[in-house]
């Protein structure tokens, strides 16, 4: 099963997400983004990937470790993972204050890793995913696109007062082109 721990985001920073993910689709060649659906919309803490179902008590009970959680977070400025002729994935960064968010990844890591899962290869950055470039764009179309997520102005949308995370499971889409489903495995408040 497919795993990872997320904070579920509020309404107001969907409507900011569409409303940057609008924004860039008008300013890239056309079917150069796919962006990330309403639903799907959340913060990232710790991607697992492929995990044996038998894993899962162990998760959840170190899990339930880390718990409870009370961070004010804040929608950032826009940005791209890749560089500018290689942009992959365009998003918006997610802050707290006093490294709050940063020191909440740091205790699911130590969480999962406890519960037997492999260190995390690369650094936590918070964001919300707004999409995802195309694989068959690379060169000018991917600069339009890196160029694009620099130009978008800080998204608009109140802080949010997150109290919880959860361990989610992803169904990954149909050959149909419909994204993922996720299934809340256990909410840890």
């Amino acid at each position: 099963m497919r795993l990872f721990v997320m904070i579920d985001v509020p309404d107001a920073w969907r409507s900011a997400a569409r409303a940057a993910q609008r924004a860039l689709i008008e300013r890239v060649p056309p079917e150069t983004l796919r962006p990330v659906a309403r639903a799907q919309l959340h913060l990232t803490l710790r991607f697992l990937g492929e995990v044996d179902e038998g894993s899962v008590p162990a998760l959840r009970h170190h899990l339930s470790s880390v718990a409870p959680v009370d961070l004010t977070l804040e929608l950032g400025r826009a940005g791209s993972f890749g560089g500018p002729r290689r942009t992959r994935v365009a998003w918006l960064a997610v802050e707290s204050a006093n490294g709050g968010l940063d020191a909440l990844a740091e205790r699911i890591e130590g969480a999962v890793v406890s519960a037997g899962a492999p260190p995390r290869r690369e650094r936590f950055h918070a964001h919300l995913t707004l999409a995802r470039v195309a694989r068959r764009v690379q060169g000018p179309a991917s600069r339009a696109v890196g160029e694009a997520v620099a130009a978008l102005p800080r998204a608009e949308a109140p802080p949010f007062r997150a109290r919880e995370f959860a361990l989610v499971r992803s169904h990954l889409g149909s050959a149909g082109g419909h994204g993922p489903r996720y299934e809340t495995i256990a909410p840890f408040r």
